[in-house]
């Protein structure tokens, strides 16, 4: 039995980030790409070293070529911190609030 032989796809950041290329995936079956999920570092996409402490969710939408576009999945902040502004024997204040964005979601 032959194995397919892998290759190398190019991974593009959306379009708010630049579109340029932030890395890379191995693959032997173009249709296992899409639906993927990559998490980078905010200083990795935008080039600003304060947003060190943001981890962007990135999913593979759409492959053209050995190319694979992405778009924004979610964002979480580092443990760590958030652990700088949360001490010992601080109360918490809870706040839920509906907000409506400008895509009506």
């Amino acid at each position: 039995m032959a194995r397919k032989k892998r290759k190398w796809y190019k991974i593009v950041s959306p379009k708010v980030f630049g579109g340029r290329e932030v890395g890379e995936t191995v693959s032997n079956d173009p249709k296992k790409i899409t639906g993927r999920v990559v998490t980078m570092n905010a200083k990795e996409l935008t080039g600003d070293f304060k947003k060190s402490h943001i981890n962007i969710k990135l999913v593979i939408n759409k492959l053209e070529g050995d190319k694979a576009f992405t778009e924004i999945k979610g964002y979480s902040v580092s443990r760590p911190y958030l652990q700088r502004f949360v001490h010992k024997g601080m109360s918490a204040i809870e706040v839920i609030h509906d907000l409506k964005t400008s895509d009506k979601h």
